[in-house]
């Protein structure tokens, strides 16, 4: 027992040497569980299955030929198999699910997952792997039992609330987390059932505040935005039926952008080119004589990019793959920086402090907000309210609104050290008859994923978006039409850098 705890003290005095473990294993994909991959799991198989298999059984032995020490003791028996399956497993199918369209696990995605992992055990070590693996499955058990409060001791043990991705029995981990003072046994529950103690909701905050230092939070919850895309999604077509006047608008935008002859343009976030091409913001580049950089991070949608590229013969375009949180550029490479996607940055202020960044001294910097706040429909106000009890419970009320409020991208730029900040806001309208629609852009794609949604145990989260579609089509059946839909606020926003 007194290794158990000692092994969880150095943890907790450690924890902060494990954040840039987690920054380097996130950089390189390497990842415990498939957050983000949606409702359908990709399927192994036989071939790979016996691929994965090989490799968990080889590095194995390496491990323990290494005597890995973490936390308190050796890390041996059933601990080391269990480990390398699921990080193998969790990283090729979260590969397969952000870049790929096939929903089969092959040979090839076990090889890559085995690149990924090796490269960073080759540079860290197979101790730093076990704390990385420890401390997010750590934050997962914990989380959930936080979560519902108190949990079966079954459901607990198998994982199917919170740890659909893997088939561990967690009877040692429950001991060493009882062990450690982590987690009791509810004496007066009608069957065996778990809580935390206060020591466990001390290291769940703990766990949390090392996460979100880390990035971890923003990437796990970027990432269900991504997958969605990626699933082929039709998100074109739920936006226009969500925001039907978003096309005209972003063709305003377009047109009042400054565009000296030879300007050097950065679009950030450009998706599958709806500002791009759609709006004609390529062509008009283009007829400047200046050179236009599309930045996309999503290999599928830079391939949708490159494809219209190729049918209209777009010249002095390149794609360039890149996150709007960390620009691939010199700093003050561009004469203009526009997006019509900050609903779609993970963290808004580090994107616009990188837009800024990269932009010369006399450039500017042009953002676009196409959606307005969603949130003020009024069947929105009654369909949500099972996610503002649960901001509430969060602790983060307010969060249930779907939308950028007016003013946050003025605000933005102005802390990111811009002059001469103007708005110009254009009216629109937002509905919400469609409820998968709706969802579609204003939550499972929006800002609400980055907070709220993200924290929320797997199980938990898909049950709640498949109850928000039924209650969304339940509500637009006895609404009138006039209270599914509202009047928005669209801002078009630009800042010049000193």
């Amino acid at each position: 027992m007194d290794a158990t705890r000692d092994g969880y003290r150095l943890l907790l005095e450690g924890m902060e040497r494990v954040g840039p473990l987690i920054r380097e294993a996130l950089a390189r994909e390497v990842v415990l569980a498939t957050w983000g991959s949606g409702e359908q799991e990709a399927v192994m198989t036989a071939a790979a299955g016996a691929q994965l298999a090989a490799a968990v059984a080889g590095w194995s032995r390496a491990v323990t030929a290494a005597r890995v020490v973490f936390p308190g003791a050796v890390l041996g028996g059933d601990d080391v198999p269990a480990m390398l399956r699921d990080l193998l497993t969790g990283t090729a199918r979260q590969r397969l699910a952000r870049h790929h369209a096939p929903r089969q696990v092959e040979p090839g995605h076990i090889r890559e997952a085995l690149d990924r992992v090796g490269g960073f055990v080759a540079e860290h070590g197979w101790t730093a792997l076990a704390r990385y693996y420890l401390v997010i499955s750590l934050h997962e058990d914990l989380n959930a039992l936080a979560y519902y409060g108190r949990m079966s001791e079954a459901a607990f043990l198998w994982g199917t609330l919170h740890r659909p991705w893997s088939a561990l029995n967690l009877g040692p981990q429950l001991r060493r987390y009882r062990q450690a003072g982590l987690v009791r046994r509810v004496a007066d529950a009608p069957a065996p059932a778990l809580e935390l103690t206060s020591r466990g909701h001390v290291v769940l905050e703990r766990l949390r505040a090392v996460l979100d230092a880390a990035g971890e939070t923003a990437w796990r919850a970027n990432l269900q935005r991504e997958v969605l895309l990626v699933d082929g999604t039709d998100y074109d077509r739920a936006l226009y039926r969500v925001f039907p006047e978003s096309d005209a608008f972003l063709e305003a935008f377009c047109r009042q952008l400054p565009l000296p002859a030879g300007a050097q343009v950065l679009e950030v976030a450009a998706g599958a080119g709806r500002l791009t091409f759609d709006a004609g913001l390529a062509g008009r580049v283009a007829a400047a004589g200046g050179r236009l950089v599309a930045v996309e991070s999503l290999a599928p949608l830079r391939e949708r990019l490159e494809a219209k590229r190729r049918i209209r013969g777009a010249a002095g375009l390149d794609v360039v793959a890149g996150e709007a949180e960390r620009l691939p550029f010199p700093d003050g490479s561009f004469d203009l920086v526009v997006s019509a996607a900050p609903h779609a940055f993970a963290d808004l202020g580090r994107a616009v402090g990188e837009m800024v960044r990269v932009s010369r001294s006399g450039g500017s910097v042009h953002l676009a907000n196409p959606q307005g706040d969603a949130g003020a429909v009024p069947l929105v106000a009654v369909w949500f309210r099972p996610l503002a009890r649960l901001a509430e419970r969060a602790g983060s009320p307010g969060a249930e609104r779907p939308g950028l409020p007016p003013g946050r991208l003025a605000e933005a730029l102005r802390q990111a050290g811009l002059r001469a900040v103007r708005v110009r806001t254009v009216p629109g309208r937002v509905r919400a008859a469609d409820a998968a629609a709706f969802l579609t852009v204003a939550l499972r794609s929006g800002h609400l994923t980055r907070s709220l949604l993200a924290r929320m145990p797997v199980q938990e989260r898909q049950d709640l978006l498949r109850r928000l579609v039924a209650e969304g089509r339940r509500l637009a059946a006895v609404t009138p039409a006039a209270e599914q839909e509202a009047a928005v606020v669209r801002e078009m926003v630009c800042g010049r850098r000193p």
